[in-house]
């Protein structure tokens, strides 16, 4: 069989002799294969394609992957550094405790002692007073018997008064003594009764108390301070370690989906292994017949959606199923998004697809996934036996990043611009992100803007020309997550297209109205723009070609400018394309290229690119 002799003869591992390699060549090229065999050779082609895609795919997720893996390693190792320097603090704040306790004691001890000395003062005065005042009273007692013996007398000689009244006089005499000796013991009763000297000693008491008392307060207020600078520097360490672990735990999330693109791929790619294994197992190698193995390959390429004749078009394929398939990411907001759950998706994107879609005379099917993911949709189905996207409309800038992809003319122009927290006036353009933590979406354009502009991170911090220096660059795969992280925190600043804050800085029906908010200017040094992207497959050059015919005729529609104004508040005027981005990009001539050599090689006849029927209505 010749098909199998040539993949034999070509993948021997022994080097034939010049003349047995002419006669190979000879036998081959003037043989001509049966229609069996080319279809066999067509779908392995295609089915060996499609596998280096998903390989390569494979690849540029673990470099995604790898740049995670920095970061969390980095978040990682500062997170240490500051549980160590909390711990020191905490170490320290223990042993201040325990110096302020200590003082604290002999502070109190030394105020107990002083006034347990002054009492005793007091009440040895007291006493001493006490028995003065006794003594005091004990004279007046016997003045008052005196008195009375006096009163006795008094009366006794009034019995005998009469004339005899002189008697009366020795009495009053006594009488007037008796009362000067009493006003001089009440006189001493007064001075010994005076408590001032009581009063002096227990304002020096009170005057000592007071200033040790004071001593105490100092001391307790400088250790108080002391501790609170200590509890203030354990707060801010533990605010820097929430911080990084909020950063860490965000860059897992991310990293987890990484993990799962690249799982998704590599059961794709075990289930291809796995088909070609059991069509190669239908080969009759003793009678040279592949039909068995045909058809177990046409099974194969059905649930690969792919289509092993090479007069296939993905252009006339569309029409005939009436539907274009559009992968898009579903939580881009401002681009292509739900506003809430069930509701169909809206937005810029959606908006230029649905276009696109009435252009063709089809309907618009969306195919949704992460942004990352897009362009991969259109090399295989999201699982093993889903429907390939023939085309991408998803805010896609032209990057060599992306693999086997063809670009068309911008279909957008706009602004790449720096979002910050609602009046955080710490961060006016990207000079102010030193020393702090910034959010992109996982762009290759975005990275290569960061680098332009002087913005370094960790994997690129030793990168000559670098002017500012992150704390670390987030780039998010779950769109989900690119306005939360901002309004949350997470992030300090969050550099973005334009569209996708342009709705959720100011709708306000929007969940971040008022907490974030957009700063003016275009961070690029021209327009950021979108294309469309089909496969690089000689296949999609028509469907290429009427992207940029609908591109061209859709610029002079109303309609156009209603979608511009609605979701980026004004049209941004461009003339970059994908042919100003490094790395030889292909776009319609150089697809075009490619379809005409395919038509050569196959001996097929180019298709027109006029429609049966176009409606170029503007969208109502």
């Amino acid at each position: 069989m010749r098909i199998l002799k040539k993949v034999f003869a070509s993948s021997s591992p022994v080097q034939p002799l010049p003349d047995e390699t002419d006669a190979i060549e000879e036998e081959i090229d003037a043989a001509s294969f049966s229609d069996e065999e080319k279809r066999f050779y067509r779908a392995l082609q295609l089915v060996s394609s499609q596998t280096s895609q998903l390989s390569r795919q494979i690849f540029r997720a673990l470099e995604v992957q790898e740049n995670f893996l920095s970061e969390i390693n980095q978040r990682t190792t500062k997170l240490d550094a500051e549980l160590n320097m909390a711990n020191d603090y905490l170490n320290s704040s223990n042993s201040t405790v325990g110096a302020l306790q200590s003082q604290i004691n002999i502070e109190v001890d030394q105020v107990n002692t002083s006034v347990s000395e002054a009492m005793e003062q007091i009440t040895r005065t007291l006493s001493e007073k006490s028995m003065s005042v006794t003594e005091v009273l004990d004279g007046i007692l016997e003045i008052g018997k005196g008195v009375n013996l006096l009163a006795l007398n008094a009366a006794i000689e009034a019995a005998r008064a009469g004339e005899h009244g002189r008697g009366f006089a020795v009495v009053a005499d006594e009488v007037r003594r008796l009362a000067s000796v009493t006003m001089e013991q009440a006189q001493q009763a007064a001075e010994q009764l005076d408590f001032s000297k009581v009063n002096n000693e227990l304002q020096n008491i009170n005057q000592t108390n007071k200033q040790r008392l004071d001593n105490f307060v100092d001391v307790i207020q400088a250790a108080t301070g002391q501790l609170t600078q200590l509890f203030q520097s354990i707060s801010e360490q533990l605010t820097l370690v929430m911080n990084n672990t909020a950063v860490i735990f965000e860059t897992l999330d991310l990293s987890s989906g990484s993990m799962k693109r690249i799982q998704s791929k590599n059961r794709i790619i075990n289930d291809v292994a796995e088909e070609m294994t059991t069509g190669l197992d239908h080969i009759d190698i003793q009678h040279a017949t592949i039909d068995k193995a045909v058809t177990a390959f046409d099974n194969t390429l059905k649930k690969l959606y792919m289509v092993p004749d090479p007069a296939h078009d993905q252009l006339d394929d569309i029409l005939r199923r009436g539907k274009l398939r559009v992968a898009v990411e579903p939580n881009f907001v401002g681009l292509s998004f739900r506003e809430r759950l069930g509701e169909p998706l809206k937005g810029l994107d959606v908006d230029y697809a649905h276009a696109f879609a009435q252009f063709l005379g089809v309907e618009c099917e969306f195919i949704e996934a992460p942004w990352d993911m897009c362009t991969e949709l259109l090399t295989s189905g999201r699982n093993f036996g889903e429907p390939p996207a023939d085309i991408v409309i998803s805010a896609l800038p032209p990057s060599a990043e992306y693999d086997n992809v063809a670009y068309s003319e911008a279909y957008t122009y706009l602004h790449w611009v720096l979002a910050r927290r609602k009046d955080d006036k710490r961060i006016n353009s990207l000079s102010d992100l030193d020393g702090k933590v910034m959010g992109i979406i996982n762009d290759p354009a975005a990275v290569e803007l960061l680098e332009e502009n002087g913005v370094r991170w960790s994997s690129n911090e030793n990168k000559p020309g670098g002017s500012c220096v992150l704390e670390n660059l987030i780039a998010y795969s779950d769109q989900s997550r690119i306005h939360h992280c901002l309004a949350d925190g997470v992030v300090d600043a969050f550099g973005v297209d334009l569209p996708i804050y342009h709705w959720a800085s100011k709708n306000p029906s929007s969940p971040w109205y008022n907490k974030i908010e957009i700063l003016p200017g275009n961070i690029a040094k021209q327009p950021y723009y979108y294309t469309m992207a089909v496969n690089a497959w000689a296949s999609s050059y028509r469907l290429l070609a009427k992207a940029n015919e609908f591109i061209n005729w859709f610029k002079q529609q109303n309609e156009r400018m209603a979608i511009e104004k609605k979701w980026q508040g004004e049209p941004v005027q461009g003339k970059v394309s994908y042919r100003d981005e490094p790395g030889e990009l292909m776009g319609e001539p150089e697809l075009k290229q490619l379809y005409m050599a395919h038509c050569e090689k196959f001996k097929l006849t180019p298709k027109s690119l006029n429609l049966q029927a176009n409606t170029r209505q503007e969208v109502a």
